[in-house]
């Protein structure tokens, strides 16, 4: 893995020629589980490194699009790129992510070794499916918690990818088409899940959960609460977010329409010097259902996100609540982001559930604190001529996170620390 890593930033020292700013890195990074953040952080680097390359290969416009039939021409191919070219390395990604990093993450997590991974293209190219097991016969998770976060686990990761993103176009207060492409992919995974599972009746990933939750329904002296219906109603949810329509717009518009790749300036509300922009999203988690509200609040090149998370009560009554901060210190020579989470939640099923009575649903508090540090030691003037650039191309990131027990979407379910490191890239 580590020669990978090393090879992955020898990569994007060739891109360093079409690199610009943004106030965000991108990373590359490491941690021991090769965890959804591992993941999603590395996706997004590697992905942007491509399209940034095949936007050079690639022209927006094949033809003099000053006339109709010009016009009618270059946006027929640009939605053939769309489809056989753009979307299907996006939809590859998401695929990596949400099986490789999702649930694979999950099962290292809990011991699991020699992890596997199987892909398949999108149509027309493959059936778009995948999936993850363990080879040897060697199997991570025995109790009920662990199993059914293993299972949700995948579509766990691809929130924590669109989350990631849905960060850095605010920060950059740009989209590039690909971006939006990505985001929109990576974003709709679960409701995509929740769709299929409610109009084909198809097994996989939500018909598992719902399985496992009205078992755990009825180890709690309930009757079934968890259908498809039900999922995939709460899960449209996530379709009410403001960034879901920029980016639409973004892709429909500015690249199909106009034929241009970038689209600067994000809508948010004023008020005063700040910009307001809610977010909504859907999750699932060891205990239900859970409704997502993100506050983005900026000023310049900060952002400050208040999360607040509500459990569906249907079996447990939980919530959380966070902030997180980006560019808490922005200096040229480095920069600090922080987060700090809050929760009540029940405890987690450590066995499994035949013969478990009377479940405990006494609450209990946890949080977490992250601080990860940027900083660019090496000294050069490449890109002095943009505002609020950092003096280097490239740098160091480092992150430690201490949280107590409990559940936070990509982060381990035990309590302790964690350490993740690596290089961050201005592309």
């Amino acid at each position: 893995m580590l020669s990978s890593l090393k090879k992955l930033f020898a990569i994007s020292c060739l891109c360093f020629s079409s690199i610009y700013a943004q106030n965000l890195p991108y990373f590359l990074s490491y941690d021991k589980t090769q965890s959804q953040f591992f993941g999603a952080e590395n996706a997004i680097s590697i992905h942007r490194m491509m399209y940034m390359r095949l936007d050079r290969v690639f022209p927006n416009k094949i033809t003099d699009e000053s006339k109709p039939i010009g016009h009618l021409t270059g946006i027929g191919y640009r939605l053939a790129r769309l489809g056989l070219l753009d979307f299907q390395t996006e939809f590859m990604f998401t695929l990596v992510q949400h099986e490789a990093f999702g649930h694979g993450s999950r099962l290292r997590e809990f011991g699991a070794e020699q992890v596997s991974v199987s892909l398949d293209l999108f149509f027309p190219f493959g059936r778009g499916e995948g999936s993850v097991g363990t080879a040897g016969g060697i199997i991570g998770p025995d109790g009920f918690s662990e199993n059914v976060t293993v299972g949700f686990g995948g579509n766990e990761g691809s929130t924590i990818l669109a989350d990631d993103m849905e960060v850095r176009m605010l920060l950059g207060n740009s989209i590039h088409y690909r971006q939006s492409l990505f985001y929109l992919t990576s974003r709709n995974n679960l409701l995509f899940y929740t769709y299929r599972t409610f109009f084909r009746d198809a097994s996989g990933d939500i018909r598992g959960y719902i399985n496992s939750m009205n078992s755990l329904a009825l180890g709690l002296g309930r009757e079934q609460v968890y259908s498809p219906r039900r999922l995939f109603w709460q899960s449209l949810v996530a379709a009410l977010n403001p960034m879901q329509i920029h980016a639409g717009l973004n892709i429909g518009n500015r690249f199909v329409i106009q034929g241009k790749s970038l689209s600067r300036g994000i809508p948010m509300l004023k008020l005063g010097n700040y910009q307001y922009m809610p977010s909504l999203g859907y999750n699932l988690t060891p205990f239900g259902s859970e409704y997502l509200m993100y506050n983005y609040v900026k000023r310049e090149n900060k952002l400050y996100q208040l999360n607040l998370r509500l459990g569906d009560p249907a079996l447990y009554n939980f919530w959380g609540i966070g902030i997180r901060a980006y560019n808490i210190i922005a200096h040229p020579w480095g920069k600090v982001n922080g987060t700090l989470e809050g929760w009540s939640q029940p405890g987690f099923i450590r066995e499994g559930l035949v013969g478990v009575n009377n479940l405990s649903s006494v609450n209990r508090f946890g949080g977490l604190l992250k601080l990860r540090g940027m900083f660019y030691p090496f000294e050069t003037d490449r890109i002095q001529t943009i505002p609020n650039s950092p003096r280097a191309s490239f740098g160091l990131m480092g992150e430690v996170t201490y949280k107590t027990e409990g559940y936070l979407a990509g982060e381990p379910l035990g309590d302790g620390w964690v350490i993740r490191f690596g290089a961050a890239l201005n592309l």
